[in-house]
């Protein structure tokens, strides 16, 4: 059995901006805390981990109440794959990971949906990033 602290993982399709990668609150709740945050592939592991650390449920990552910190690294070396995906392979058009459990010594997938579409459904005119990468 699994345990740890509930995130979300997921990619979106924007018609204008191309993929999108939500890192959020996860498991049964994630819509209720509605704390969730969006970036633009490709990004690496420290964008990822400024990310984790803006969201409301970020004590809980830290180690809150004398809980140990968990493995945020791992979460956002996850993401980065993710973002990687999902801009190598435009047919991924949704994937869904959630619950993905995050403990001190490593993160867990528990549920996966993914959904194909055709590339072209994506404008190849679109812009692929707000900025360069660094």
């Amino acid at each position: 059995m699994a345990a740890g602290v509930e995130l979300a993982l997921g990619v979106v399709r924007d018609p204008s901006l191309g993929p999108l990668v939500m890192i959020a609150a996860g498991g049964v709740a994630t819509d209720v805390w509605d704390d969730r945050a969006f970036l633009l592939p490709p990004f690496d592991e420290g964008q990822a981990l400024r990310v984790l650390s803006t969201l409301r449920l970020a004590p809980l990552l830290d180690g809150f109440r004398g809980s140990a910190p968990v493995a945020v690294a791992e979460v956002a070396g996850l993401a980065s794959r993710l973002g990687r995906l999902a801009v190598d392979v435009p047919e991924v058009a949704e994937v869904d990971l959630n619950p993905v459990l995050v403990s001190p010594g490593s993160c867990a997938v528990v549920d996966t949906k993914l959904r194909l579409a055709p590339a072209g459904d994506v404008p190849m005119d679109s812009p692929r990033q707000l900025r360069r990468p660094r």
